[in-house]
């Protein structure tokens, strides 16, 4: 008995130390909860962990604590790209490709993100003007 009371100690310690100390800058893994939230068809592994970075979330690459790119090219995603993404501040590289669920409008937000150098939204279905503050995106080498 004192053995398996031993064993629950250390594995809720240890819970509680990974917890403590998720790899994910804590903004930008709530910008993804946020993300995940607003899409379906999400990957399933972003349904395994709330550390994106820590326990890779599949289409979302980390340097460090920060996530820098996301590759989620023909994934069947649907829903409406958040403006809260501006808050993906380290992301170089946005790659939605071919999810034609995703639809309404671009979010001016984007123009935010100064170190995006890629963006890909070829076969999505989002609808309305480009936003010119896009033109914010000194970066940008890939559109």
């Amino acid at each position: 008995m004192a053995t398996m009371r031993l064993l629950l100690f250390c594995a809720l310690c240890s819970a509680g130390i990974h917890l403590i100390s998720s790899l994910t800058d804590p903004n930008d893994a709530s910008v993804l909860q946020t993300l995940k939230v607003s899409w379906k068809n999400t990957p399933p592994s972003w349904d395994k962990s709330s550390d994106p970075c820590g326990f890779p979330w599949e289409g979302v690459q980390c340097t460090g604590a920060r996530v820098t790119s996301l590759r989620l090219s023909s994934m069947g995603l649907k829903g409406e790209l958040s403006s809260y993404i501006e808050g993906l501040t380290e992301l170089n590289s946005l790659d939605l490709s071919f999810n034609p669920g995703l639809d309404g409008s671009l979010p001016p937000q984007l123009g935010d993100l100064q170190k995006l150098n890629i963006l890909i939204l070829a076969g999505c279905s989002f609808v309305g003007p480009i936003p010119e503050e896009l033109g914010n995106l000194e970066q940008l080498t890939f559109l």
